[in-house]
């Protein structure tokens, strides 16, 4: 089988696409897996932009190749995570923690970013009041993984999905997930501000409730 990229070199990698809240299975080469990796800014962090490299994920995330539970993290979740990176970075962090990735969620401006402004959460405020809170690190490196903490909210999410019966893990569940943890800063942020766990999820289902009917 041929690389469905280059359609020159032998196809040696399985990954998984997530269009449209479904998974696609694609064959791709070696050189072209780590050309797509670099391209998408994701590589280094194992989030092989739109894929799953299940070896590298389970590298970064101690988590076995069987699991595979990245698969399911939609294009706006692995972009959430990619975005934390950068805010871990801009602030001198040597991890990304949760309280990254909340700004990377809001930096993202996606459907869990709606949900927050809907609930009539400042998200400006949120953001600045978040990075006051975990100040400036003196962390030099770019080359920066996740948090054990970090990668417990990723885990939470992935359950979440599972639990509120999506085939999808998108930003709105990792959105859940921060509130899950309940021990970051992130997560107490939320909750100072009246966001709990059981008024998020009935939003987040009346929301793509509403958007259903109204593309019937």
């Amino acid at each position: 089988m041929l690389c469905e990229n280059c359609k020159k070199r032998s196809a040696n990698v399985q990954v998984m696409q997530i269009v449209h809240d479904r998974r696609i299975q694609k064959n791709f080469c070696n050189v072209c897996v780590q050309e797509m990796a670099a391209a998408s800014g994701l590589g280094d962090l194992g989030l092989g932009g739109f894929f799953d490299i299940p070896d590298i994920l389970s590298n970064l995330l101690r988590r076995r190749p069987q699991d595979r539970m990245y698969d399911y993290f939609s294009d706006t979740a692995r972009k959430v995570i990619h975005l934390a990176k950068e805010e871990a970075v801009r602030l001198s962090h040597d991890m990304i923690y949760p309280e990254h990735v909340l700004l990377g969620l809001i930096k993202e401006e996606g459907f869990a970013y709606k949900i927050l402004e809907k609930m009539n959460i400042n998200s400006v405020e949120l953001f600045s009041g978040i990075e006051s809170l975990i100040g400036r690190g003196t962390a030099k490196t770019k080359e920066i993984g996740l948090s054990p903490r970090a990668k417990r909210v990723l885990d939470l999410a992935f359950h979440v999905a599972r639990e509120l019966e999506f085939s999808y893990v998108g930003s709105e569940h990792i959105l859940l997930g921060l509130i899950r943890e309940g021990e970051s800063i992130a997560s107490q942020a939320l909750e100072k501000r009246g966001i709990t766990f059981e008024k998020m999820a009935g939003e987040i289902l009346a929301q793509i409730q509403q958007k259903e009917e109204r593309s019937k």
